[in-house]
């Protein structure tokens, strides 16, 4: 009996919890700030990493549509670059295999023609008309062969900085023969302007003698 008293007696003390000190709240108030700014940090970290992870794939899907529109942009550029090739091959041949014909019509056509001093031409304010034309220097015995869809209109460039207006201002003596599509006639239709125009100055001699820095566009 006696020692069942003395146990009751000791019980209640063993069930007190003493008060916290000043110490043990300072350091549960900074292990739960520290809690706090982690669970922030962490959770600001994961947003970061998902708005990353969007970027990169916003990024990524700019790069594909990059890539994919210069691959259609190089084909379009490739396929010009054959039509083109195919064109001027197409006018070569056709050149080759037409161009002594040719060259004796275009001489009829321009021996018809009259030699006219240039003047009539630089002053004359109209545009003119389609044409090849071919200008004269009498002096030096030299041509220039030329093609236009305003024959007079490109005639006047031509006096403005180029050697042949050097040479008119010098005092050469400038001549011009301009074959419209009237007078050309059929030739308008059959051939292509510039079958004319490289005839027309293998006939005149025009890029090996002459002012043309160039045999033609073809």
């Amino acid at each position: 009996m006696d020692k069942i008293v003395s146990l009751l007696a000791v019980t209640p003390r063993l069930c007190y919890t003493p008060p916290m000190g000043t110490m043990e709240i300072i350091l549960l108030l900074v292990v739960v700030v520290l809690a706090v700014a982690f669970a922030v940090y962490f959770t600001k970290t994961q947003n970061n990493r998902k708005s990353d992870t969007e970027i990169d794939k916003e990024k990524l899907e700019v790069l594909l549509d990059y890539v994919q529109t210069d691959r259609v942009e190089r084909e379009k550029e490739a396929e010009l670059k054959n039509l083109a090739r195919n064109e001027k091959r197409e006018k070569l041949e056709t050149y080759r295999r037409t161009k002594d014909t040719l060259r004796d019509r275009l001489r009829a056509r321009f021996d018809q023609k009259e030699w006219r001093p240039i003047g009539t031409v630089l002053n004359n304010i109209d545009k003119g008309t389609v044409g090849t034309y071919v200008l004269y220097n009498a002096t030096k015995n030299k041509y220039y062969v030329g093609q236009a869809k305003e024959s007079f209109k490109r005639i006047r460039e031509h006096f403005r900085v180029e050697q042949i207006a050097l040479d008119h201002m010098a005092g050469d003596e400038i001549r011009v023969k301009i074959l419209n599509a009237t007078d050309a006639g059929e030739l308008y239709t059959e051939y292509r302007m510039d079958h004319l125009e490289k005839t027309a100055i293998e006939l005149f001699d025009a890029n090996t003698n002459g002012y043309n820095k160039t045999s033609g566009n073809i």
